[in-house]
C-alpha cells in the first residue's frame, strides 16, 4: 500500500509533488510544534511535586516572547548584512549613471 502510494507520487507531475511536500512539511511541523507544546506544559511547566501557578504559565511565555523577539532581531541584522554584503560586491552599485547626448 504505501509503495502504490510512493509509485503513484514518483509518477505524478511536479507540481503536485511540491504541493504535497509543502503540505505534508506543515503536517508534521504542526506534530513537531504541538508535541513540544505539550511536553513544555507537562513537563517544565508542571514540575513534578510543585503546584502549578499561572505566576509560572505568565514567566515562561514572557521569556518565550522575549527570546522569540531576540531570535527575530539577530536572523532580520543578519539577513540586512548578507544583502548589503551581496549588493556591495555588485559594480557600481548605488553610484549614479550619467547619460551624455551629443548633437553633431
Amino acid at each position: 500500500m504505501f509503495q502504490n502510494f510512493l509509485e503513484k507520487i514518483r509518477n505524478d507531475n511536479e507540481r503536485r509533488k511540491k504541493r504535497l511536500l509543502i503540505v505534508l512539511t506543515g503536517v508534521v511541523m504542526l506534530i513537531i510544534i504541538a508535541s513540544w507544546m505539550y511536553y513544555m506544559n507537562s513537563f517544565v511547566l508542571n514540575a513534578p511535586g510543585e503546584e502549578t501557578t499561572s505566576e509560572i504559565r505568565t514567566d515562561f511565555w514572557a521569556g518565550f516572547k522575549t527570546g522569540f523577539g531576540v531570535t527575530l532581531r539577530n536572523i532580520k541584522s543578519k539577513i540586512e548584512n548578507i544583502t548589503s554584503e551581496t549588493l556591495l560586491k555588485i559594480p557600481n552599485f548605488g553610484k549614479e549613471n550619467k547619460i551624455t547626448i551629443e548633437n553633431k
